[in-house]
Order: C-alpha cells, then sequence, then structure tokens
C-alpha cells in the first residue's frame, strides 16, 4: 500500500482528512480554521477523546504568535515557530496520513498550516475512565487498594509508579485492525529472558490480530503456543501490584489498552496457585494460604471422582462409613446424579451472573427450592450427592486462580465418566497421562511442571515456603 503524504496546499490536505474522516457524517469528529500571521491553520480533533482545556490552552499559546512583540524570523518557517511556542511536553511533525488518521482517532489533535507539508500533533488525550478502585476478584485484606483500569496510560503509571527502575520497559504495540488497539509489552531489561520478549514480541507483530475491541482475550489466545493447552498458560491479573512483582522475578507482561486485565507470561502450574495474599502476610500465614491451595486443588481434582467409585462398590466401604454411600431408594445412580447435579449447579451460577441485582436472590431461592423438590419429594438427588458437589465447588473457590476454572469445569466430567467406566484404573491412568502430557510441555521455553519436572528442590522450597526476609540471602 502506497503511503500518503502531507500536502504543502491546506486546501487539499483539508479534503483528504475529510474525506477520510468524514467530518460531516461524524458529530465528534471537528475541524476549526483559523488564520496566524498570515497563513491558514486547520486543527482536527475528536471532541470526545480530547481534553478541552488543554487544548484551549495549546491553541491560546499558538496564537500568541499574533502579538506585536513576535516578529517573523527568518531562521525558522511558521510551523516550526508553533512547535516551538506550544506549552506541551509531547508535540511531534508527521507527514504521513496514515499515522496522523489513527493519531486523530486516539484523541490527539492534529494541526495543519498552508505552504507546510508536515502535520503537527499534540497529545490532549483525556479518555473516559473509571476509578482504579480493588478488583473485586482479587481482594486482598492487606496492601494496596488500586487495580486496573481500561486506560494503558494509567496502567502503565500504576506498574511505573511501583518499579522506579531505569531498566523497566513499556514497548508499545499498534494493531493493524479496525480497533487500531495499543498493546504495551512490559519487561525489565536485564531480568527477563530475551528470547522470550523477542517470542511475546514477533507473536503479535505475525500474528494478524483482528477484532480485539472486546478486550484481552484474543490477545491471550494469539501468544498462546498450543492452541489446545488443557490448562491456562498465561496468567491473568487487575492487580498492579501483582503484576510489578512478576515482571521483578523476570516475566514479561502484556497490557492491552480498554482491558483491565494484565497478561503474564511464561508461567508455570504453581503459579497459577499463588495467592496475592501471600505478599500481604506474615511468612507462616503466607505458608498456610499456599499450602490450601495445594490440598484445595487436589481435592477438588479427586473427591467427585473417588466418591463416584465408592457408590459404585459399596463392599469396599466399612460400616462407619456407609452415610456416605446412596440410598437404594434413590432412582439413579451415583455418576448421572453428579452429572446432572453439576450441570444445573453450572446454570445457577450462570443464571445468578446474568440476572440482574434486584433479581438474584429469586434466582438463588428458586434453584434452592428445584434441589430440594427433586431431592426429596421426587427421589432424583440424593443428599449425599447434593452435598459432595456443592462441597467440592466450594473447596475449588478457596484456589486463587480463576485461570483453573474453566480447566476444572470442563475435564471434571472425562475425569468422573473415566472413574465410572474403568474404576480406580481409570482415574489414576487419567492423572498418569496427565502428568505425562504436562511433563513435556513448555511455555516460552521453560517447562510447565518446573520445578517439579525437572526438579529442582531449592526453588520447589521458594515455591511452598516463603521464608522470613532477615533469612535469605
Amino acid at each position: 500500500m502506497i503511503e500518503e503524504k502531507v500536502n504543502i496546499s491546506l486546501d487539499e490536505n483539508n479534503k483528504h482528512m475529510d474525506k477520510l474522516l468524514d467530518i460531516d457524517g461524524s458529530y465528534d469528529i471537528n475541524c476549526r480554521n483559523f488564520k496566524l500571521q498570515d497563513k491558514d491553520l486547520s486543527v482536527y480533533f475528536v471532541n470526545s477523546l480530547v481534553d478541552s482545556k488543554m487544548s484551549s490552552e495549546i491553541l491560546k499559546s499558538i496564537f500568541f504568535l499574533n502579538n506585536k512583540t513576535y516578529e517573523k524570523n527568518s531562521d525558522m518557517n511558521l510551523g516550526e515557530l508553533i512547535c516551538n511556542n506550544i506549552i506541551h511536553l509531547q508535540v511531534e511533525k508527521c507527514n504521513d496520513f496514515d499515522q496522523i488518521i489513527t493519531n486523530v482517532l486516539c484523541g490527539l489533535i492534529v494541526i495543519f498550516i498552508d505552504g507546510n507539508d508536515e502535520g503537527i500533533i499534540v497529545d490532549t488525550r483525556s479518555y473516559p475512565s473509571r476509578g482504579t478502585q480493588e478488583p473485586p476478584n482479587e481482594v486482598s485484606v492487606g496492601g494496596s487498594r488500586d487495580g486496573f483500569v481500561e486506560n494503558i496510560i494509567v496502567n502503565t503509571g500504576l506498574v511505573r509508579r511501583r518499579i522506579r527502575d531505569t531498566r523497566l520497559r513499556f514497548e508499545m504495540i499498534k494493531l493493524t485492525d479496525v480497533s487500531k488497539t495499543d498493546i504495551s509489552i512490559c519487561y525489565i531489561d536485564g531480568v527477563a529472558k530475551d528470547s522470550v520478549i523477542k517470542q511475546v514480541k514477533e507473536t503479535l507483530l505475525n500474528s494478524n490480530l483482528k477484532n480485539v475491541i472486546m478486550g484481552e482475550n484474543i490477545v491471550y489466545e494469539a501468544l498462546l503456543e498450543k492452541k489446545f493447552f488443557p490448562l491456562p498458560a498465561i496468567k491473568q491479573t487487575e492487580r498492579p501490584d501483582t503484576f510489578g512483582a512478576e515482571l521483578s522475578k523476570g516475566k514479561v507482561g502484556v497490557l492491552v489498552d480498554n482491558s483491565p486485565i494484565a497478561l503474564i507470561l511464561p508461567i508455570v502450574l504453581l503459579d497459577l496457585a499463588t495467592n496475592v495474599l501471600e505478599h500481604t502476610e506474615p511468612p507462616f500465614i503466607a505458608f498456610k494460604h499456599r499450602l490450601l491451595s495445594f490440598i484445595a486443588i487436589i481435592v477438588s481434582f479427586s473427591l467427585l471422582p473417588l466418591w463416584v467409585y465408592v457408590c459404585n462398590s459399596p463392599e469396599i466401604v466399612p460400616n462407619y462409613l456407609e452415610f456416605i454411600l446412596i440410598d437404594p431408594e434413590f432412582k439413579l445412580n451415583a455418576t448421572i446424579q453428579v452429572f446432572i447435579i453439576l450441570l444445573f449447579y453450572e446454570l445457577i451460577n450462570a443464571a445468578t451472573f446474568h440476572a440482574p441485582s434486584i433479581t438474584k436472590a429469586s434466582v438463588s431461592l428458586s434453584a434452592t427450592f428445584l434441589l430440594t423438590v427433586a431431592g426429596s419429594d421426587m427421589k432424583l438427588f440424593s443428599p449425599q450427592a447434593t452435598l459432595f458437589v456443592i462441597f467440592t465447588d466450594l473447596i475449588f473457590s478457596a484456589i486463587p486462580s480463576r485461570n483453573l476454572s474453566a480447566f476444572y469445569h470442563f475435564n471434571i466430567y472425562f475425569l468422573i465418566l473415566i472413574t465410572h467406566l474403568f474404576g480406580l484404573y481409570g482415574f489414576f491412568g487419567f492423572i498418569i497421562m496427565l502428568i505425562i502430557y504436562l511433563s513435556r510441555q513448555r511455555t516460552y521455553g521453560l517447562p510447565f511442571l518446573y520445578p517439579f519436572i525437572p526438579f529442582n528442590f531449592r526453588k520447589l522450597k521458594e515455591y511452598i515456603i516463603q521464608r522470613p526476609l532477615p533469612s535469605k540471602k
């Protein structure tokens, strides 16, 4: 594609801008025409994205050139005089129309001068944005109370405020799709691996991303090395302190404009079990949180399948544990009951999530009533099945990573079905095959099961036990 350059004629530039921006068809895109020292000027801007007060001050500083104290300088043309007198930090010249159009649509103003073949771009952006309140999905008792927002500039400042290091880098990439979304690659130079940084850049530049309007999810998918990886291979967070802590460990972060969720990579399996509370509590309490997370992962994936196996083999249950078995009066076996309750429970969560706030209580009450009627009166669901499903879901809620949620709700059905068909051989066979598969996977060169495979005892201790500061070297 041939790049179109700014013309020396202001009329030609105005015609081209009016055609590309369709000013008559969009009420928020405007053009103001002025005269300065016998020269015609045109200013293009999007009034919903610029700071009106700042723009007025900039124009005021330009029109001081009309005062008699300013004489025409033979060594400077009018464009250079304007650039020299604009009271603003971010001013640049540009003669590429594509770049000028993109900047205008991003909230910058552009000034065209008759007789100059360059436009003057001034950053006056003022995006609508909410406050940096604490993200509801990553609540912490201690620590900061701020969180990422949909403005990438604000998010960059939240990270820079925490890492005041000259090696901190924010490299900007602008997508070529219809959204022209800004993506920032964040890392600490000399700490993050150069190979990972290079691979992330190349992936984003060569992925031909389209339609990133709905957020970071399409960027997440583009960064995945394997599109059908069963576990989350990239960590997501809305907390700038968590993001900064991961960068200090050598990770690479990705910020996407219009999204409050930041991406962190590469990660290992144990990174999915980390909790923000571990950084705001004493070492012993932090160790307790990590231990509970590991126990919750193991129990949530094994409790239901093993209970189904026990119900299918009641002869192995001792007398004092017979209360966990299903009463024969119930019509469905344990596996079908668990499947139906799991699906019903997911439907309840979805209905509660999408329902208006005023009806959430009635939705929960209706769901409870249905489970009670189906269980007690119709003899479809035993109290044991309902108890084990709800108890397992509560345990899973103790896992700090919401990235594991989709993996759990998808794979628990397969694990229960295989255990029902093949017993303990199927259960442990599925676990062993999953471990073998994951042991052969890498995320940007890092083994996914590290430090278990390959085994590194020192690194494993750092993941599990947070030592007090005086004992650290």
